[in-house]
Formats: structure tokens, sequence, C-alpha cells
């Protein structure tokens, strides 16, 4: 056998070798790692849904009209030129919604969609609004019900909410 026969004998087996190293690395930490679900529900007024572990009503919808007043602000922002009315050329609407974990493991919650009568989808987003909010964490533990707000921009014709909620669960293959 030649030098340059041994030389590319070699490389292939170095590169074969890698490659199941690589395989085998990724393999074991994923396996090694939580497993994640995800749920989504989408609650109304009218009742409780239950879902995997999760359940959800909206308590209360209140119309606030076209301006947030930085006076209603429940956490305001440390720099004081910042503390300033929220003003929109529709309407905030506030939802407030009960969730319960009646599963095993943490859940947390990931994207509020509001959704009108019509089928539009109002997002979170909005910068600053979360000075308006008494509690938006996200970690609902098992065994535990959480009263979330949360405030939506949405135009001043829209009504007949339900709220699509999106939770992330995590359990170990560990267990």
């Amino acid at each position: 056998m030649t030098q340059e026969h041994k030389f590319f004998l070699i490389a292939i087996i170095g590169s074969a070798t890698g490659i199941i190293l690589t395989a085998l690395l990724f393999f074991g930490f994923t396996f090694g790692m939580s497993k994640i679900s995800e749920t989504k529900i989408v609650c109304n007024s009218e009742q409780e849904i239950v879902k995997r572990g999760i359940s959800c009503k909206i308590t209360e919808i209140k119309d606030r009209g076209n301006v947030l007043k930085a006076d209603e602000m429940t956490s305001p922002p440390i720099d004081p030129s910042k503390v300033k009315d929220l003003t929109t050329t529709g309407k905030f609407v506030e939802v407030k919604f009960l969730i319960k974990n009646t599963g095993k493991n943490t859940s947390r919650l990931g994207s509020k969609i509001l959704i009108d009568s019509q089928n539009r989808t109002f997002d979170t987003y909005r910068p600053n609004i979360e000075h308006w909010l008494k509690d938006y964490s996200s970690v609902i533990l098992p065994g535990f019900e959480k009263e979330l707000t949360q405030i939506f921009e949405t135009p001043s014709d829209s009504d007949g909410f339900k709220l699509k909620l999106k939770f992330w669960k995590s359990s170990s293959f560990m267990d």
C-alpha cells in the first residue's frame, strides 16, 4: 500500500469517526434534555376550556377607551420622563383570564392573541403596555391557578372576543 493510499484511508476513517461521534453527542444531549411540548388553547368568557392539563376562562373584558392614563400605571418606569399617557386611534381592551395547571409539569405561557368577532387577531405587542399590568409572569406551576391581565390595542369596532394562548410544558426524559 502506498503512502497516498494510507493517507486516504486514514482520512476516510477519521471522517467517519467524526460523523459518528457528532451524532452520538447530539442524540445523547437531546435525549438527556427536557422534552418540550406545546399546547394551544382558545379561552372564552362562557365556559372553562380544558386541554392537556391546562384550563382557562376569560373572567372579565373591559373597554379601556383610547387612552391609558399615566396615573393608572401599576408599575411606572424608573425614568420619570417616560411616565406618559398611552394613546391609540382605536381602543384598549383589558382581558382578565384565569389559568389552572392541573397537569404534572410546569407550564410557561407564551403568546397571547386576542381574536374578535370578525376573526381579526391582535397580539400583545405595544411598547410600554406592561406598565399598566399587575402580573404578567408566565410560569404556572402544577396544581396552581393564576389570574392574569393583558391589554390589547384593537380597532374601535372590535367586539366578541376570545383569547388564544400558547403554553410550553417541559418534562424530562430522565423521569
